[in-house]
């Protein structure tokens, strides 16, 4: 995905986790109820 290319999510981002297995989204749920901006990435 380009840069600006409209593919994707844009915006800044505390913390990115790559994938989607259960241990990656128990992470991200556990980032997101800290209030922090969290984006899970999955082919």
């Amino acid at each position: 995905m380009a840069p600006g290319s409209g593919d994707g999510p844009t915006g800044v981002w505390d913390a990115i986790v790559i994938g989607a297995g259960h241990n990656a989204l128990v992470t991200a749920a556990y980032l997101a109820r800290a209030g922090k901006r969290t984006l899970v990435l999955e082919r």
